[in-house]
């Protein structure tokens, strides 16, 4: 994902990495979906690009889409 995403993946410094180390003690997530996809490299031939590009794929229909979060502290 870095090498199709560039700069816009953001870095963090040293500092805020310190910061947040070690600051939450669970996070889950579960995510169940069905989504088709088809190769489409073309799209990272774009010269304005963003995340959905960046995986090089056509997108079909999303099926029986749920999301769950469990935080813990």
């Amino acid at each position: 994902m870095k090498k199709n995403a560039g700069n816009r993946i953001p870095n963090f410094t040293k500092l805020e990495l310190e910061r947040i180390k070690g600051s939450l003690d669970f996070i889950g997530i579960n995510h169940y979906a069905t989504n088709y996809v088809k190769d489409n490299p073309s799209n990272l031939e774009m010269e304005i690009r963003h995340f959905l590009t960046d995986m090089a794929v056509k997108l079909g229909p999303i099926y029986l889409n749920f999301i769950f979060i469990i935080h813990l502290l």
